[in-house]
């Protein structure tokens, strides 16, 4: 193996050692998160290993073997950002939709709605993490696209994270095991009556009955 052969090999080495982990974390991301998966960044993947293969080919002269590897480094960049792009974007625009379309349905569930001054400054908040994903798309075939994304993700999330309450999970859980528990007493009922009703479920099923109002006043 020539030195130069040997260089090459080296700057494989390290490119798989530093920028195939950024790529692969930032899969398992968005594997995370939205549970779904990157058709784009495996084209991306699959084209790096191409790149690599005919890296080691014996036909491969050193010149092409050098335009290779460059070509290993922007497939598994790019790899990177696709996933992250489409996170910070799915993220933002759940955040998005909750503030466009209002918090009316929340006294339904007898959550607290955000103060006006509250909604001002997640608005704000939203607008600049839209240039960040911005910026992010300008610089995607650069290094620095990469912790753009990033710093937009985490302040997407933390948007959404304030304008989902602690106490929503409960109420909806608190909400359909009520329906649930409702759609069972009436069918007890249906048994002793021909005709149910809910005075007659309460009488004829009383515990059942009890436990429904317990459900909704303890996550309530």
């Amino acid at each position: 193996m020539t030195d130069e052969k040997g260089e090459i090999l080296q700057g494989l080495q390290d490119v798989l050692q530093t920028e195939y982990p950024i790529a692969k974390d930032a899969i398992y991301k968005l594997e995370i998160f939205l549970r779904a998966r990157s058709k784009r960044a495996v084209y991306e993947l699959r084209d790096a290993f191409d790149h690599i293969a005919m890296i080691y080919s014996s036909d491969t002269s050193l010149d092409e073997a050098r335009e290779h590897l460059a070509e290993v480094r922007t497939h598994l960049r790019r790899a990177s950002v696709e996933p992250m792009e489409y996170l910070v974007e799915r993220t933002w625009l759940k955040a998005d939709r909750i503030l466009t379309n209002g918090f009316w349905w929340w006294p339904l569930l007898l959550l607290k709605k955000p103060s006006p001054a509250d909604i001002v400054a997640l608005n704000r908040q939203q607008t600049e993490l839209g240039s960040l994903l911005a910026q992010g798309r300008q610089k995607k075939a650069m290094r620095a696209a990469l912790p753009l994304l990033n710093e937009a993700l985490d302040g997407a999330q933390d948007v959404l994270d304030r304008l989902r309450p602690k106490e929503l999970r409960s109420r909806l859980f608190a909400v359909a095991l009520s329906v649930i528990v409702l759609i069972v007493g009436l069918g007890i009922s249906a048994i002793k009556d021909s005709s149910p009703t809910l005075t007659g479920w309460a009488t004829s099923s009383p515990l059942v009955f009890v436990f429904c109002l317990f459900i909704i006043f303890y996550y309530c």
